[in-house]
Formats: structure tokens, C-alpha cells, sequence
């Protein structure tokens, strides 16, 4: 057996590519929806859920779970000048950071939640379990509606990942180093 210490634990990470995406929730005390950029992985397909990572300190993680339910937008490499606005925009702001960035969004009609309505895809979820780590706390949540499964190809639209720090399409000819202080 070998032992995983964290620089084989980073090369391990760097490895895997992520679709970016938009986290939102809505915040009871202040009225607001909060979002975040994030990747997200499946944790299951039928029924499908989906996972996230959260900060343990984070505002948009504490809201999270004070609701119960989250929703995802899965972004195109189109939105990256956009999302790279987005992350420019402090955590401490009481800050509108969709709007701010010039995302335009849309409200799933279940949850009410907000996403962003030009996104590849948008699934607003519920809580489903979580596994606290040192820093951060996995989410799990089960998907309860879908909107804007576009088909990237026939919309022209190129699947936005993060590999390795970077965002960018498939395609590492066009990645680009993250703005973020994300450990990998």
C-alpha cells in the first residue's frame, strides 16, 4: 500500500477535469441568492445527484444547508470572460454577483431558485448528505429539476472544465490559468 501525502494527493487532483459551474442557494437572513463557481462531479444516476465542495466557513455553504436545497448552471467555455468577472467580486460584498458579473437568470419554478439561464444545463437539488473534511464539507444533493439540457454541438457551445488550475474547453490549447484560491 501506498501512502497518499498531499503532493501526491495534488498530482492525483490535477489529473481530473471538472465541469464549472455556478453554484446559487438563497440566503434567509438576507434575502438574497448567493452564488459561487464551483466544479461538480455525479455521485449517483438514477436518481441522479450530484456533489460540490464548500468551504466550511463559506457563506454560500452555511446557506446551503440552513435551506436545504441548491442549484447548479453548468457553464460554456463562451462564459468564461464572464465567470472570471464573477470571481473578481469579493465573499465579503453583499453583492448581487450574478448580476454584477452580467449573468442574466431565470428562477427554476419548484424551488425558486436562481441560475443562469444561458448555461449548458440547470438542476436545482436537494440536500441529500454531506461528509465534513478538514476545510471543506462535501455536498451531495439529489437532482428534483432539470432545465436547458442543451446539446452543446448543435448550439455551437464548448463545455467549459477545470484541469489542473486552469479553465478552459477539452481542448488544452485553450485553457486558461484560474483567477481563484482554490488549493488545486
Amino acid at each position: 500500500m501506498t501512502e497518499v501525502n498531499f503532493a501526491r494527493s495534488i498530482a492525483a487532483a490535477k489529473l481530473v477535469s471538472s465541469p464549472v459551474t455556478v453554484v446559487t442557494t438563497f440566503d434567509k437572513p438576507s434575502q438574497k441568492t448567493l452564488a459561487m463557481i464551483s466544479t461538480v462531479s455525479y455521485a449517483q444516476l438514477d436518481p441522479l445527484a450530484l456533489s460540490t465542495g464548500v468551504l466550511k466557513k463559506s457563506r454560500t455553504g452555511r446557506a446551503i444547508f440552513d435551506s436545504g436545497v441548491f442549484a447548479v448552471s453548468v457553464m460554456s467555455f463562451e462564459q468564461l470572460a464572464t465567470l472570471e468577472k464573477m470571481s473578481l467580486l469579493s465573499t465579503g460584498q453583499d453583492v448581487d454577483k450574478l448580476t454584477a458579473a452580467g449573468f442574466e437568470k431565470a428562477r427554476f419554478e419548484a424551488s425558486g431558485l436562481e441560475y443562469v439561464k444561458d448555461s449548458l444545463a440547470a438542476f436545482s437539488l436537494t440536500v441529500a448528505g454531506h461528509v465534513d473534511l478538514e476545510s471543506y464539507v462535501a455536498i451531495v444533493g439529489k437532482v428534483v429539476e432539470a432545465v436547458h439540457l442543451k446539446d452543446p454541438q448543435a448550439n455551437r457551445l464548448t463545455p467549459l472544465i477545470r484541469y489542473n488550475r486552469c479553465y478552459g474547453p477539452i481542448d488544452k490549447d485553450r485553457l486558461k490559468e484560474a483567477i481563484d484560491s482554490y488549493p488545486i
